[in-house]
């Protein structure tokens, strides 16, 4: 594709990419690629449609009674920077407030533990894995033969049902996993959107769906319900930040299966790997399918069905398995033999202490001549206090609070036939440290929000490229290009405020780099350097392109350029003329031939040419040089540090 810039080809991949039959289409005519049968647009997000709340600018919550209108010639732009600067401190409030509730919970993890729902029987789960828990495949049932329920939300009107039905079942748990298309840290997008319940229902959202995006905003009374505990794994890497750039959505009150894994010193913390030490059947093919799916394109459309079980299978077993590793996370210290040791030493150190104080009283009542009888009575009196009846009794009858099934009455039982506690409620698990460790990182992990951060232009790689290949020999690229790429990327932030979203959504900066190197003056110089625009420069209603090209022919006028109509207009003509009068690909560098611009003092003379190209090539060789010393030194350290 560099090439094809290089000596303007009109260029394009084409072919199935997962097949490996993915090929490039090169043609010198500018309607030569619509010729070709296999031929398919490279996969795009709806810039108009999916708008992220984080960079929206038309919020309906906005009122426009806080905005105040001037009787001057500029009311309509004060009335606009108003409007913009409610909007953002709306924005601001929202999050402040979303944050807020969070923190209480990371300051009070105990809050998290609900005393409706959150106990748990160790005898009863003692067995339990996810051996029973049904995969979530086509067809597929639970133990009492019913099939599982799931349910795929493409429309605007299957959200609103969504919704209403999590909100009329009254969830206690609520699993949630998301899909995006990841193109760095700058340019993220999310593509889906998967649900359960607790009671095993699953819903699959396209989120890039008409209608859809919009809606999804109406889950985030869900999600900010303190009392429903929201279940991700490793939620704080891209789940919480997307919901909340693209939806507003925040998280409160959240289960990380990942950090609950770290906190059991797991050697792997992989959700498929974890699914599959808790003996899920079905872990073949989860881990098949985490392989071909975990970093697809999920702007792919239509959904296929393997994709659409993969995204269930990332949110189907994660409500029970919080339960599965709050077992774990709290069976040492509440449950098993290690506690009820404990409670027998504390017992028998409430004994000895007991004796101890009656020796002691006893020796003091002898040397105060008190008779054995007496002193005896005095015990007896003492043990029948309030006070000492705890201390002095051999049979406290709190001693039974941890044991079930015995009243105290009967006197033939010994401890070690008394029936070991097993159900402990949420007062007892907000006791256990570790499992509060892991609730409060979790709540930590829900303020990873999202934070604009804008991209390095002058750092990015397609720009370092372009200069190295300038100094090496190439086109140049001089101050008039790096001027002109400044503009651009200020222009692309520009735009994307106006249509609310992402720079990156815009183009991408390999598109700004090639425009300020190339400087196409109109659409047809501009698809050769790619073929295919983003949505928002296609659509010529919106004029986006043509003020691109404004921006160029400006930096042309500046630096005393004239723009030739005739190389820019047929510049595919041109090149078409070119290889037919015998030009091969060895001319590597064609820009010399191309007369796209004409500068007023005239060209370099042939001697000149031979002068640069031979200060060119004895560059070359002393890098050469350079570059195999550094590499032979580069050796010998490392064979020197193995032998040591």
């Amino acid at each position: 594709h560099d090439i094809a810039i290089d000596v303007g080809l009109f260029h394009s991949g084409a072919g199935n990419k997962s097949t490996n039959k993915r090929t490039i289409v090169l043609s010198v005519y500018s309607d030569g690629l619509q010729h070709v049968p296999d031929l398919h647009p490279p996969l795009s997000i709806p810039a108009k449609s999916c708008k992220p709340f984080f960079y929206r600018n038309d919020h309906p919550q906005q009122l426009d009674s806080n905005i105040t209108t001037v009787d001057t010639n500029d009311s309509d732009d004060y009335r606009k920077t108003i409007k913009t600067t409610n909007i953002q401190t709306h924005r601001s409030r929202q999050t402040n407030i979303g944050k807020e509730m969070i923190q209480a919970l990371v300051d009070q993890p105990s809050r998290c533990l609900r005393d409706a729902h959150d106990s748990i029987d160790f005898v009863e789960m003692e067995q339990e894995d996810l051996s029973t828990h049904p995969p979530p495949q086509p067809g597929a049932a639970d133990e009492e033969g019913n099939i599982l329920p799931w349910m795929l939300v493409d429309t605007r009107e299957k959200m609103e049902a969504c919704v209403k039905e999590i909100v009329d079942s009254h969830p206690s748990e609520l699993a949630f996993d998301l899909e995006m298309h990841n193109v760095s840290k700058y340019m993220q997008i999310t593509c889906l959107l998967q649900l359960c319940t607790d009671q095993g229902k699953d819903y699959v959202i396209d989120v890039l769906a008409p209608g859809v995006w919009d809606a999804v905003s109406l889950l985030s009374p869900i999600f900010a319900d303190p009392n429903i505990v929201k279940i991700g794994h490793c939620i704080g890497g891209m789940d919480v930040p997307s919901l909340h750039r693209d939806f507003g959505i925040f998280v409160v009150n959240a289960f990380d299966t990942y950090e609950a894994a770290r906190a059991l010193n797991y050697k792997r913390s992989g959700l498929a790997t974890i699914c599959e030490q808790y003996g899920l059947t079905s872990s073949q093919e989860y881990a098949t399918l985490k392989k071909e799916y975990q970093n697809t394109d999920w702007r792919v459309r239509p959904l296929t069905e393997p994709m659409i079980r993969y995204g269930r299978y990332d949110v189907h077993f994660l409500v029970k398995l919080r339960l599965l590793l709050i077992r774990d996370l709290t069976k040492a210290q509440l449950f098993d033999s290690a506690g009820l040791d404990q409670d027998e030493e504390a017992r028998m150190v409430a004994r000895a202490l007991a004796e101890t104080f009656r020796t002691a009283q006893r020796f003091e009542d002898e040397e105060d001549g008190i008779s054995e009888t007496a002193g005896e009575n005095a015990n007896a009196v003492m043990s029948e206090s309030d006070d000492y009846l705890t201390a002095l009794s051999d049979t406290d009858d709190n001693e039974d609070e941890f044991f079930d099934g015995d009243d105290g009455n009967n006197n033939d039982t010994t401890s070690s036939e008394k029936k070991k506690k097993s159900v402990f409620r949420a007062k007892d698990l907000r006791m256990h440290l570790g499992l509060m460790n892991v609730i409060s990182t979790s709540q930590e992990r829900c303020l990873c929000l999202w934070v604009d951060k804008k991209e390095p232009a002058e750092r990015h790689d397609a720009l370092i490229s372009v200069i190295r290949k300038s100094t090496f020999g190439g086109s140049e690229w001089n101050e008039s290009n790096m001027s002109l790429y400044r503009k651009l990327v200020e222009w692309r932030d520009d735009v994307a405020a106006m249509e609310s979203t992402m720079p990156g959504i815009v183009c991408s900066l390999d598109l700004i780099v090639s425009v300020a190197y190339k400087q196409p003056i109109d659409k047809s110089g501009l698809k050769l350097i790619s073929y295919f625009l983003p949505e928002l420069l296609e659509d010529e209603d919106l004029g986006y392109a043509d003020d691109m090209f404004s921006i160029v022919k400006e930096s042309l006028k500046e630096n005393g350029q004239m723009i030739d109509k005739t190389a820019h207009l047929l510049w595919a003509d041109r090149r078409k003329n070119l290889y037919q009068n015998g030009v091969t690909s060895q001319s590597r560098d064609l820009d010399d031939e191309k007369p796209r611009t004409r500068e007023l003092d005239g060209g370099n003379n042939d001697d000149e040419d031979e002068n640069e190209k031979s200060t060119y090539l004895t560059s070359t060789k002393v890098l050469s040089v350079l570059a195999g010393v550094m590499i032979c030194a580069g050796v010998i350290i490392l064979v020197k540090k193995r032998r040591r």
